[in-house]
């Protein structure tokens, strides 16, 4: 699989199916309309920040000892059985995810991200804390709706905005890319999920085992 910028689908690298089958977080104000639709799409693609000290390069667990990470990359920690939980360089986002997804891609670089796929090299899950000026709720879910007639778009109970949305991948498959993304200060945290339209109904329940904050 190769990740691939978007040119449309919100900052994302999509993927190519090669021989494959919070904190921080604050409630703004509805009313207030996103200055520029540019501040929703647009991110500095960038060098990752230095590495971090060795003492991240553990895995943590709230009912286990650590244990030393040996083909985990930094920022990814034992959350519980079966999953591991994503922490952000800077602090602004994590994310808990099922463990299939542990292998890093280091050909999409991001600010403050991680993209990673899973064992079998059937999906990748994008990782990101976003900034964009007066973003709120209300502007985000116009973004989308306009720009994605496709789509399904809805907010979860915990205020959790989901897109799900029908995309090309390098090669020109069909794939799916399902979004969920919240609200922060600063702009927005988003998980993204991508895998192959064949694959929907293994990945709709893949999805909903996927939290961020």
């Amino acid at each position: 699989m190769k990740p691939y910028i978007l040119p449309i689908l919100l900052l994302a690298a999509s993927v190519s199916f090669c021989g494959c089958g919070s904190n921080g977080n604050e409630e703004t104000s509805d009313e207030t309309v996103s200055s520029s639709a540019e501040s929703i799409i647009r991110a500095d693609i960038s060098e990752p920040a230095a590495p971090e000290s060795s003492a991240d390069t553990e895995i943590t667990s709230s009912a286990e000892s650590s244990e030393p990470v040996s083909t985990l990359p930094l920022q990814l920690y034992r959350a519980k059985s079966g999953y591991l939980k994503y922490l952000s360089k800077y602090g602004s986002m994590t994310a808990v995810f099922p463990e299939e997804f542990c292998i890093p891609r280091s050909d999409y670089k991001v600010k403050d991200g991680l993209l990673l796929q899973n064992k079998k090299g059937t999906a990748s899950l994008q990782l990101e804390s976003l900034s964009a000026a007066d973003m709120t709720r209300r502007s985000f879910i116009e973004y989308l709706k306009a720009n994605y007639p496709d789509a399904e778009i809805y907010i979860t109970d915990n205020k959790t905005i989901v897109c799900k949305t029908p995309a090309k991948d390098s090669d020109g498959r069909n794939v799916l890319a399902y979004m969920m993304a919240v609200i922060t200060t600063d702009g927005y945290n988003e998980a993204v999920l991508y895998f192959n339209e064949a694959d929907k109904d293994e990945f709709e329940a893949v999805f909903k085992k996927i939290s961020i904050d």
